[in-house]
């Protein structure tokens, strides 16, 4: 079974190096980049489309193995039959056009005091690490 690797979001072919240095199946399998990222061409206008670009360049592959917006793409090639079998890591199913268009809001908002000056807090708050063990 050939297997395409596809990478998540800002990432590149190159994140799979290490699993592709240890794989165990008799075919090696195909790391892939994403419209937009590293090689992959550029995004396309629409979801459908770009998801064709993806189907194009695993062609020949029966299973994806996404991670988190690869999984995203994996699970799409899946359920429209563009790959037969998919191993999801970190996939999220997304978010509802309400809570969507909340972010939205938020992000613009949060752009606008920025570039005004007047945003104090990061845009992003790194997670506080568990200082208990695994």
């Amino acid at each position: 079974m050939r297997c395409a690797l596809i990478h998540g979001f800002t990432g590149d072919p190159a994140n799979w190096d290490e699993v592709i240095d240890n794989w165990q199946l008799p075919q090696e399998p195909q790391p892939i980049a994403l419209p937009g990222h590293c090689v992959g061409g550029p995004v396309l206008e629409g979801w459908d489309a770009n998801l064709d670009a993806v189907g194009a360049a695993i062609d020949g592959c029966e299973c994806v193995v996404g991670y988190s917006l690869g999984a995203r793409v994996a699970l799409g090639l899946v359920a429209t039959g563009r790959a037969a079998f998919g191993v999801l890591i970190g996939v999220n199913p997304g978010i509802n056009e309400l809570e969507r268009r909340d972010r939205r809001i938020t992000g613009l908002l949060r752009r606008l005091k920025l570039s005004c000056g007047g945003l104090q807090v990061p845009l992003h708050r790194p997670r506080k690490r568990s200082t208990r063990g695994p």
